[in-house]
C-alpha cells in the first residue's frame, strides 16, 4: 500500500485543517463518520454520516472534499464486531517483551492460521492474585483494508483503536468505578466497568438486541429484569474478585427512545445511581447527539486528545512458526 510522490508531496505540504478532527467507526454492516471541532472550552459536533462498507474510503473522500477538510486528523475505531477481546495471564518477562510473549497465547486461543494484529492493556489491579492483561486481536487483513480506505480518503491517520478503549476516553472523569452500558442500533449491549479512565472489564450481553423495538409499556412489564441480573453480576465480580469498593453508579446509552423509562426501571433493579451517558461533545440543534453513532463519536474525541492511546503494534499472531 504505497502512494506516489505527487500524492505524498501534496499531503506533506498542504495546510491541514486546524481545530477539526474526524472520527471513523468501522462496523461489519456500515461505516460512520463524524466531524467535531474544538471551540475555546467546548467541543462541537459539526456533521455526521453513515455509509455502506463498499468503497467507504472514496465516499469519505468525497464527503470531506465538499467541506474542504481533506487531510483532517483522524482516529479509526473498530467496532465490537471486528475483534476478539481476551483476558490473558501477563507473561513474566520485561515490559518490552510482553507483546512478543503474548503472541503464542493469542494464537492458541484464537485457534486459526489467520494472521492477527493485536495489542494489550494491563489490568489496573491484579485479578484474584494473578496478573492479567486485556488483549484486543483483529485479523491483519482487516487492518490492511482499513489503511487502504484511509489512504483513499486522503486523511491523516492518528491512530486505530477499539470501541472499549475509545469509550473510556469519552467517559466523564470519576474516581469511583462506573458501569457503562452501550449499544448501537440492533446490536448487543456491551457492559464496561471503568474507573478513573481505566478499563477493568468488558462483556457483551446477548439477548438484548431488540431493546429499541420495545414500547414504554413493554419496558415497564419487567423486560429488563435479566439485564439487571447481568449488571449486578458484573458489579459483584468487580467487588469480590478484584477486591474493589462497591460500584455506585451506572451510565447507559442504549438503542431506545425511552431513556427516562430505562432509567426508572434500572433504578428499581440495581442498587446504584442510574443515569444516561451525557456526551462531552455538543451538537447543533438539527443533530441529536444521543442518536449519533457512539463509537465514531468516541473516535473523534480520541483524535482531539493531545496524548491519545498508543496505536496497536503491527505484530502477527497466527500459527506459531
Amino acid at each position: 500500500m504505497h502512494i506516489g510522490w505527487r500524492q505524498y508531496l501534496t499531503q506533506k505540504f498542504r495546510r491541514v485543517p486546524k481545530h477539526y478532527v474526524l472520527g471513523v467507526s468501522v462496523d461489519a454492516e456500515s461505516v460512520s463518520f463524524c466531524i467535531v471541532k474544538r471551540e475555546q472550552d467546548s467541543i462541537v459536533l459539526v456533521d455526521e454520516e453513515t455509509v455502506t462498507p463498499e468503497k467507504w474510503g472514496e465516499k469519505l473522500h468525497a464527503w470531506l472534499k465538499e467541506k474542504s477538510l481533506l487531510g483532517i486528523s483522524t482516529c479509526v475505531c473498530m467496532s465490537h464486531s471486528w475483534y476478539n477481546a481476551l483476558q490473558l495471564d501477563r507473561p513474566n518477562v520485561e515490559d518490552n517483551e510482553v507483546h512478543g510473549a503474548l503472541q503464542w497465547s493469542v494464537a492458541e486461543i484464537l485457534g486459526s492460521d489467520k494472521a492477527y494484529v493485536f495489542d494489550y492493556v494491563d489490568l489496573p489491579v491484579p485479578l484474584a492474585g494473578t496478573n492479567k492483561v486485556n488483549v484486543f486481536a483483529l485479523p491483519r487483513s482487516v487492518i490492511a483494508d482499513v489503511v487502504s480506505h484511509i489512504q483513499s480518503a486522503d486523511v491523516t491517520l492518528k491512530e486505530i483503536t477499539t470501541a472499549e478503549l475509545a469509550l473510556c476516553e469519552l467517559m466523564p472523569s470519576m474516581e469511583s468505578a462506573t458501569v457503562l452500558l452501550t449499544q448501537e442500533a440492533g446490536e448487543e449491549v456491551v457492559l464496561h466497568v471503568v474507573k478513573d479512565g481505566n478499563l477493568y472489564s468488558s462483556r457483551r450481553l446477548k439477548g438484548f438486541e431488540n431493546i429499541g423495538s420495545f414500547s414504554k409499556e413493554e419496558l415497564e412489564m419487567g423486560l429488563l429484569d435479566n439485564l439487571g441480573v447481568q449488571i449486578q453480576r458484573s458489579m459483584d465480580h468487580f467487588e469480590s474478585q478484584l477486591r474493589q469498593p462497591p460500584i455506585r453508579s451506572v451510565l447507559f446509552r442504549l438503542d431506545s427512545p425511552h431513556s427516562t423509562t430505562l432509567k426508572m426501571q434500572l433504578s428499581q433493579l440495581i442498587p446504584a445511581e442510574i443515569d444516561q451517558l451525557i456526551s462531552p461533545i455538543q451538537a447543533n440543534e438539527d443533530i441529536d447527539v444521543y442518536r449519533v453513532n457512539l463509537v465514531s463519536l468516541s473516535a473523534a474525541f480520541c483524535a482531539l486528545v493531545p496524548q491519545p492511546i498508543a496505536p496497536p503494534t503491527m505484530s502477527t499472531a497466527g500459527a506459531p512458526k
